[in-house]
């Protein structure tokens, strides 16, 4: 903050509410350089945020547009008598299937003709059945629409179906419900691969004693997903395995059974064994930052 207000040479030392209406706006939005929340956004996006700014996101939808990033110009346009939001919201075997199967009127063909050739290759391509394979269905569903779902609502649709709904439901525990079921592995994120490697790894018959090496796996994770990580390491350490993961987490770490805090600072001015031991040893070392926060996080 006091960075934002010397580029606007706004004075720290006067109480917000006698700042003049220019002052404020240029505080929060900037202009030409980024205000405090275009600094806090880019902070947050880079991950370099701390844990307790990042308790303090939340998501709301826009008032404006419902979470649609519509404006009100763009959502008055209708395709069939759909919205812009209705029509994107269809899953690709049905979108499909319904402009390929519309006629239009003279003046609209003319019109549409070029759109519709880029569109419906796409659509072909995307949905990657033929008419014969896309008429099968199971509870209604083709193969289209069964790979268009997200895993929670696919672990609901198979319930019936125990070998299918127990590995979509352990997706979902640790935080995948919001992947959908033909999403390209070229897609995820390292936090992601690594999760899914885990629903794997507790889907098999285990015999313990195996090492798992995991490389920050709270990487874009919901703190309420957080949760659901940590009782599945939990589970994989009681069945008689070892998990060793590098995390800055301090939900993960306070539940850590040994830690190893290597610093004191980062770069050149690191690589040292600050402490070693368990995570309640931790809380009194006196040369770690990470103590320090722990400590401070703990008194939570």
């Amino acid at each position: 903050m006091a960075a934002v207000a010397r580029r606007w040479d706004i004075p720290l030392h006067k109480p917000f509410a006698r700042l003049t209406e220019r002052q404020r706006r240029l505080l929060f939005e900037g202009n030409g350089q980024p205000g405090l929340s275009g600094e806090l956004l880019a902070l947050i996006e880079s991950g370099e945020a701390g844990e307790g700014l990042r308790r303090l996101q939340s998501e709301r939808a826009c008032e404006s547009c419902q979470g649609r990033r519509l404006n009100d110009r763009a959502q008055a346009v209708r395709v069939l008598g759909r919205t812009i939001w209705e029509t994107v919201q269809e899953p690709v075997a049905d979108a499909h299937r319904t402009l390929s199967r519309y006629e239009f009127g003279a003046r609209d063909a003319a019109i549409a003709s070029n759109v519709m050739k880029e569109i419906l290759p796409r659509l072909r391509f995307g949905q990657r059945f033929n008419e014969e394979t896309l008429a099968v269905t199971y509870g209604g569903k083709n193969i289209a629409q069964v790979l268009a779902m997200h895993v929670e609502e696919a672990a609901d649709f198979f319930a019936a179906v125990p070998d299918v709904a127990r590995p979509l439901r352990l997706l979902a525990d640790i935080g995948l419900g919001y992947l959908t079921l033909g999403q390209g592995s070229n897609t995820l994120s390292g936090g992601e691969a690594q999760r899914i490697k885990l629903a794997y790894e507790l889907g098999k018959e285990s015999r313990g004693r195996t090492f798992y090496a995991l490389d920050e796996p709270t990487t874009g994770l919901h703190f309420a997903d957080i949760e659901h990580l940590i009782r599945v390491l939990h589970r994989l350490v009681d069945l008689g395995n070892t998990v060793v993961t590098i995390e800055h987490n301090l939900d993960i770490l306070k539940e850590a059974d040994w830690v190893i805090d290597l610093g004191p600072e980062g770069g050149a001015g690191g690589g040292r064994v600050v402490y070693m031991g368990p995570v309640t040893g931790l809380l009194d070392c006196r040369g770690s930052h990470t103590a320090e926060h722990l400590r401070r996080f703990s008194r939570r």
